[in-house]
């Protein structure tokens, strides 16, 4: 089942929720909405990884954390396919690359 989860945090996710039980939920590949305005004012929503720099697809999530869980439209579940096959390892640009390389042996990014 595709969600969006609203977490304590005001974070919201969607994502895939793979099971779901009294005290806990597991989503897969959760994208965070992010909620900006264009410089004309216009406003627009977008998606990002839930954690950009973690390998894992898998995220377990107390319900203790979780303020409300929506199944979401069929429209919205074609977009979060393709932002999540965007985003997903080897997808990434020749910046992004470079970026990752300098991370990984400590250099500091500007």
């Amino acid at each position: 089942m595709f969600v969006v989860v609203k977490l304590v945090s005001g974070a919201e996710l969607v994502a895939e929720m793979t099971s779901s039980t009294e005290t806990s939920i597991v989503l897969k590949n959760p994208l965070q909405v992010v909620y900006s305005s264009s410089s004309f004012g216009i406003p627009a929503v977008t998606v990002q990884k839930f954690c950009p720099f973690a390998k894992q697809e898998i995220y377990n999530f107390e319900r203790i954390h979780v303020m409300c869980i929506n199944e979401i439209s069929d429209a919205s579940v074609i977009y979060y396919k393709e932002a999540v096959e965007s985003v997903s390892p080897g997808k990434e640009t020749a910046k992004d690359s470079q970026m990752f390389s300098k991370l990984s042996k400590g250099s500091i990014v500007h």
